[in-house]
């Protein structure tokens, strides 16, 4: 794929809306019915996730595919394991079509192999959350009915003493994941098989899989499983078609980028095309499976995978293997900054999601990669990842905005109490329709319906608004809400914290009321991360608190009071911090890089607690 020529003229977000959805572009949409709701969905899509696997090995098949410590495989090394594997699950596991196998490992190219493993099959891929707790852990292997189990050695100890709560049939395969590096000792466990043995020993026919009928696109395809934060986590549960939706959604927000510039869209991939991705969040999350895993097999590039992050191993691995994209979360893309992969040419293009992002982020990302191109997308585990993304100088004009809506997708702004649709500029819940949506939450009706309206509008949960020119601005968690004396406030700076009025532009008067609560306080660059969340008041209900983590070299000259003063001097009177708290330790996040509200508000209200109990017991010995 060369690289684009000079400019030309740039283009409307109508004209160049219009080149890349035309008859025969690749993001073409069409109306189809899925469950009987009838939604938009992109046309060129693969028949099937093994369709696009085959078809990514043929174009690619001798290039470098999976980097991992020591190890190195090509597209046809992950394909003639995968295909082993495969053959393994349905003639000796008795693993059929809509099957589930549960994949509970760090990222790995064990992981990625049983995933393409499943597909060449039509078994149901079923990513568990490595990080989670035993309860929650097990609830997700038990609950999806998994007929085989693959673990890493760290999620085979956790099972070993649980193996009998799976299913009876049930079989459990140990991969090493050693990353290629001799002499490391794998411990066994009873009830295992080891991963690589039993794809060695294979004897059938390599391609065994094709026996199997091959899936239809609105036939199931993958469980990735929510957060978790409020209960269990549920299994959401995906078609062939709303999976794929995921990496065209990132591909259509970098052509519109290029279009916007004036620059051609980069069109199908070139398999001469050379170019490196590093992930940083785990393949267990959507956004480390279609937005990176996808969109990186996609377009044939090198994949490049971390044991865990550490911002100066990213680094270190970045310049040793010439990475021109990366994938993360948020704070993942601070830590790049900082890094000593700052000032790095290589990388083209910075893209993250999965939580919040400051508004300070594009102007640092430039200064870090001034070459780089820096986009954002917002989604969830039930939209496969992004439905709204920006790149380039749309994000930079628009820090605060998440982008405009793919156009396989539909996006409304609704009233929660009244379930009017709000205008421009009022904020509401976010709810989604399109080819990108779940199927439903695995063998839970119930929530399902909560979710999901008959006419198929997803509910996000999310509070947001949009702009004039269709600009997505995301505020808060509805749940998360701080609502402090009758006054609503949410935590983010892209959102205006007032009464119900009518609407209003948000670059005109109305800006005065803005609350930016996180990022006023990240506007210090002393500042390494915020959390902000609501504590509990007899009085008011909830009071505004603020949990903050300078950077490493600026420990100890941070004050409380410098923190509230800069609130002070951006915020209106009721959206300041009531109680500020300073440490050094990072802020809990969990696997997709979210802030995990609960600990924070346990921490901060035991603080205020603290605080106030001292200050009564100041005011009695004045006495």
């Amino acid at each position: 794929m060369a690289e684009p020529p000079a400019p030309g003229p740039p283009r409307s977000f109508a004209e160049a809306h219009a080149i890349l959805t035309a008859p025969g572009a690749l993001y073409e949409t069409e109306q189809v019915i899925i469950d009987g709701r009838v939604v938009r969905s992109f046309k060129n899509l693969y028949p099937s996730l093994r369709a696009f696997w085959l078809a990514a090995v043929k174009a690619y098949r001798d290039k470098p595919y999976i980097v991992y410590e020591q190890q190195r495989l090509t597209y046809n090394d992950v394909h003639e394991r995968a295909s082993r594997l495969a053959s393994v699950f349905r003639n000796e596991y008795h693993i059929h079509k809509g099957d589930r196998v549960a994949i509970a490992m760090r990222n790995c190219p064990e992981f990625i192999i049983t995933f393409w493993a499943c597909h060449l099959l039509g078994a149901v891929s079923t990513q568990v959350n490595a990080w989670l707790p035993i309860k929650p852990f097990m609830h997700c292997l038990t609950h999806s009915g998994a007929k085989v189990v693959v673990v890493d050695p760290e999620r085979a100890a956790l099972l070993a003493p649980r193996i009998s709560a799976l299913r009876s049939d049930a079989h459990v395969l140990l991969a090493s994941a050693n990353g290629g590096h001799a002499g490391v000792n794998l411990r066994r466990h009873n009830g295992m098989r080891l991963f690589d043995s039993v794809i060695d020993k294979y004897e059938g026919a390599p391609e065994a899989w094709r026996k199997e009928k091959e899936c239809a696109l609105d036939d199931n395809s993958t469980i990735f499983f929510t957060s978790g934060t409020t209960g269990l986590p549920k299994g959401v549960l995906s078609t062939q078609r709303s999976f794929q939706h995921g990496y065209l959604v990132n591909g259509f927000a970098r052509d519109i980028m290029l279009l916007r510039a004036g620059y051609e869209p980069l069109g199908p991939p070139d398999p001469a095309w050379e170019r490196a991705s590093l992930l940083g969040v785990p393949l267990f999350h959507v956004t480390g499976a279609t937005s990176a895993l996808m969109g990186s097999t996609a377009m044939g590039f090198k994949f490049v995978l971390l044991r865990k992050w550490d911002k100066e191993k990213a680094a270190a691995v970045a310049k040793a293997e010439k990475i021109n994209f990366f994938v993360g979360v948020p704070s993942m893309a601070f830590d790049l900054f900082e890094s000593s992969l700052a000032g790095d040419l290589n990388l083209e293009h910075v893209g993250y999601g999965g939580a919040p992002a400051a508004s300070t982020i594009p102007s640092l990302a430039k200064r870090a990669f001034p070459k780089a191109v820096i986009g954002q997308g917002y989604g969830l585990t039930e939209t496969n990842a992004a439905v709204v993304c920006v790149q380039g100088e749309d994000y930079a004009s628009r820090p605060k905005s998440t982008g405009r809506c793919a156009p396989a997708n539909e996006t409304i702004i609704v009233d929660i109490e009244s379930g009017k649709i709000r205008p421009p500029g009022q904020i509401g819940e976010l709810w989604v329709r399109g080819g990108s949506v779940m199927r439903e939450y695995w063998n839970n009706k119930e929530e399902t319906a909560k979710a999901i309206t008959k006419d198929g509008w997803f509910k996000t949960g999310d509070l947001a608004y949009t702009d004039e020119d269709g600009f997505i601005y995301i505020c808060d968690r509805a749940k998360d809400m701080i609502i402090r004396g009758g006054e609503n406030i949410v935590r983010d700076d892209a959102c205006y914290f007032l009464p119900p009025v009518p609407a209003f532009n948000p670059s005109g008067p109305a800006s005065q009321h803005s609350v930016n609560v996180e990022n006023a306080i990240y506007a210090d660059e002393r500042i390494h991360d915020v959390a902000v969340v609501g504590i509990p008041d007899k009085r008011l209900g909830e009071l505004v608190g603020a949990l903050v983590v300078p950077k490493p070299e600026f420990y100890g000259q941070v004050t409380e009071q410098e923190v509230l003063q800069r609130c002070k001097d951006a915020l209106p009177h009721f959206a300041i911090p009531s109680l500020v708290v300073l440490q050094k330790d990072t802020i809990v996040r969990n696997a997709p890089g979210k802030i995990i509200k609960t600990e924070v508000r346990k921490t901060l209200a035991e603080e205020w607690k603290r605080r106030q109990r001292a200050g009564a017991k100041k005011a009695k010995a004045k006495l």
